[in-house]
């Protein structure tokens, strides 16, 4: 490598989300595995994590594990040194819990804004030499929470404002004391989990809201910042490429249907004469997401014809693929949903949704108009609308609304049975 500091930028893996209650883990293993591989393979240096490490605040014991384990093993294996930064579904706090036992195996963790000795921190190119990046980690904040980095009172900058010049205040102080211990800073790094320059969402984002402000300007760091290593976007993409160069990596996975199943890592090389490339690298794919439009006349030939000229699992990983089936009808087809589930029954892949759509009807219109939810007086009235608006060209006969009476009749009397079990 010639002396050159060789970085992976990645994000935003959400450990333990499901899809429609379907567990994603073995994805989710399958691609920490793939990672180590690929740094060892390629001798990285160091690893940027931007945040959303795991779907919600207190992840399920599983996805905690999976982590843990993704971390000792790397620092067991190999020498590339970490630096992970909470996002907006992490706890910053239990993020950084185990901050002291993990120093010593160069993995860096920044949670919150409250430890700033955390913020910053020096990756040198090869043991013999005297140049150095910064790694700066910035985790996802709300307002509240920058509101003490503005000690002055009626200052005329924004509670932001005032917040990003102390940080970059902060940053400039860092690398003037490591030049005076003369070593010589090449390029400076940022990692963040917010929203910079103009973005394209992958849609399964939550809407993030700041002082205001739709997103943050990369420019604001151009004095102080070579590259912005950029979470909470779901798709890759370059939003910047002047100074600094700002990317976003994207999940490693879909995590919808909908999502292009086609991630990347992207994968920085900073030489010693301070020269910076960049490497948008593919992750396999380790199951497949599958969404099929079928028509209600024709819908048994087109899936016939999808699995003709597609592969429903991925070599070597081989996870059944995910589906997502949406169709419009006309009307309501008796045991449609049971004769699709037995198509794909001895096939690799499992049948998550079934997404059936009727056309509208101006009547319908009119009584979501003329009906509120007050104005209907029993369920067997909201029931009839609910018929109308998904079946509106079929009359609701005597039997269906004899049956849906039945049903009704039996939830009430095992709620009667619950209510008496608890008062005994």
């Amino acid at each position: 490598m010639n002396g050159g500091l060789k970085i992976i930028h990645t994000s935003d893996w959400h450990l333990g989300k499901k899809l429609l209650k379907k567990d994603r883990l073995p994805e989710q293993r399958l691609f920490l595995d793939w990672l180590i591989s690929h740094i060892k393979k390629e001798n990285i240096q160091a690893l940027f994590i931007s945040g959303d490490i795991f779907d919600t605040p207190s992840p399920s014991h599983q996805a905690v594990k999976l982590y843990f384990n993704f971390l000792h093993d790397l620092s067991s294996q190999t020498s590339c040194q970490v630096f992970i930064i909470g996002g907006n579904h992490d706890s910053g706090i239990f993020l950084e819990a185990p901050s002291a036992l993990l120093s010593d195996k160069k993995i860096h963790l920044c949670g919150t804004l409250a430890d700033h000795t955390s913020f910053f921190h020096l990756v040198s190119h090869q043991p013999e030499s005297n140049q150095y990046v910064v790694v700066a980690m910035l985790p996802f904040f709300r307002n509240f929470e920058i509101l003490h980095f503005n000690h002055l009172e009626n200052e005329p900058q924004s509670p932001l404002d005032g917040f990003l010049d102390k940080f970059k205040q902060q940053l400039k102080y860092f690398i003037q004391q490591a030049q005076q211990d003369n070593k010589i800073i090449s390029k400076v790094f940022l990692l963040a989990h917010h929203l910079f320059g103009s973005y394209i969402p992958a849609g399964s984002e939550q809407a993030l809201f700041l002082s205001g402000v739709d997103s943050i300007s990369p420019k604001v760091f151009a004095q102080e910042v070579d590259y912005l290593a950029l979470g909470h976007i779901h798709q890759f993409q370059v939003v910047s490429k002047s100074t600094p160069y700002a990317v976003y990596s994207g999940s490693p996975y879909p995590l919808r249907f909908g999502e292009s199943n086609q991630k990347f890592l992207h994968q920085i090389e900073v030489t010693l004469q301070a020269q910076i490339s960049y490497q948008k690298v593919l992750i396999p794919e380790f199951r497949k997401l599958i969404t099929l439009e079928l028509s209600q006349k024709e819908f048994v030939h087109q899936i016939e014809q999808f699995l003709q000229s597609n592969t429903l699992v991925t070599l070597p990983y081989q996870l059944d693929a995910l589906v997502e089936i949406k169709m419009n009808l006309s009307g309501p087809q008796t045991g449609l949903s049971d004769q699709l589930r037995t198509i794909f029954k001895d096939l690799p892949a499992e049948v998550l949704s079934l997404k059936f759509s009727y056309p509208q009807t101006k009547e319908y219109d009119q009584d979501l108009q003329d009906k509120t939810m007050a104005s209907l007086h029993s369920p067997e009235e909201l029931f009839k609308l609910f018929f109308k608006h998904k079946f509106p060209h079929k009359e609701l006969s005597e039997k269906q609304l004899q049956v849906f009476n039945q049903l009704l009749e039996k939830a009430g009397q095992k709620l009667d049975n619950s209510s008496a079990q608890d008062e005994k």
